[in-house]
């Protein structure tokens, strides 16, 4: 259910944003707005050709700080990125595609960020 209200505010929020015309722009504006928004500071810590993209989140508002509970909790996050990431992919010219997330470090694990695995 938080997942799926994360990805319902992706897509909002992507009708929001300025449209770039590759991956790395796009990628570069959502991190900034995540910021702004306070959500977290994003970066994309790996890209290799057939495999999933990571994403990292630092300061997540879900769990920055958290005690650890041994489990992943961001799902609102981790369906933001699937949301905005999923309408940028069906944009005029791109994949065609829906983009799911899975985290996969988290403070509620005793991490001390968030990272997400992106699959397309």
């Amino acid at each position: 259910l938080i997942y799926n209200m994360g990805i319902g505010f992706g897509e909002i929020l992507f009708k929001k944003l300025e449209k770039k015309n590759d991956w790395k722009s796009f990628l570069d504006y959502f991190a900034n707005t995540l910021k702004d928004f306070k959500i977290g500071i994003m970066s994309v810590s790996k890209w290799k050709k057939d495999k999933p993209i990571k994403i990292r989140l630092d300061e997540c508002q879900t769990c920055a700080g958290m005690l650890d509970v041994n489990k992943c909790v961001c799902y609102y996050e981790a369906g933001i990125i699937a949301g905005v990431l999923t309408e940028f992919a069906n944009y005029p010219r791109f994949l065609n595609k829906t983009i799911d997330t899975q985290e996969t470090k988290c403070w509620g694990k005793g991490d001390t960020y968030c990272e997400f695995e992106v699959f397309y």
